[in-house]
């Protein structure tokens, strides 16, 4: 119920601030955004992740809200300085950063993938989902890797058995492999573009 309302919250800003174009309620809005990830964090696969970004969210929404007031004209450089170090993060977690915790291999049971919708043309990819038991446990969870669903269905049949990697500090961490995916390089290269188009205009 908190999702929802937290969500409602975020909608109502964004329309606010696309309607009377002030940066003010973008600001507001990442500041409910990182509120929202920091409080319930534990209902993602991924709480630690969820919890940094949540953090970073309401540093960004409050620098953006808190700019105005002391460098005017700036507001642009800041949200887009913002976006950089978002992408960053994300392409740098789960490029780098999770394949080298997600480090202990165990097999999984492959039970079907999340569509997500996104990239370019509005084109559908799929997130693989595994089920799995750890220290008596049991998981299921997706890995945070994006397939065509060509690719997908190439590479796993659903109800069979495949080696997976988890993070044995945060079992619900998985990966099918060790290696950056190209949309993990992709994003930290867009971050790094970000962040260079606005050390060009600062320096």
């Amino acid at each position: 119920m908190g999702i929802l309302i937290g969500s409602i919250i975020i909608l109502a800003l964004i329309v606010i601030a696309m309607f009377t174009q002030s940066v003010f309620f973008w600001g507001l809005a990442l500041v409910v955004v990182g509120t929202v990830f920091v409080r319930y964090k534990n209902k993602s696969a991924s709480p630690t992740a969820v919890f940094v970004m949540g953090i970073y969210a309401v540093i960004w929404g409050s620098l953006t809200l808190a700019i105005p007031f002391f460098c005017e004209g700036v507001e642009v450089w800041v949200f887009l300085a913002g976006f950089g170090g978002m992408f960053m993060g994300i392409g740098i977690y789960q490029g780098i950063a999770k394949p080298l915790l997600c480090r202990e291999q165990i097999t999984a049971i492959y039970m079907g993938a999340r569509a997500c919708r996104g990239g370019r043309y509005g084109r559908t990819y799929y997130d693989p989902i595994f089920a799995y038991r750890y220290d008596n446990y049991s998981y299921q969870n997706t890995t945070g890797e994006v397939y065509s669903r060509r690719k997908l269905l190439k590479k796993y049949k659903e109800g069979s058995d495949y080696p997976i990697y988890l993070n044995p500090r945060n079992p619900g961490s998985i990966r099918t492999k060790r290696t950056p995916q190209k949309t993990d390089v992709l994003l930290i290269c867009i971050g790094l573009l970000c962040v260079s188009v606005v050390l060009a205009q600062v320096l």
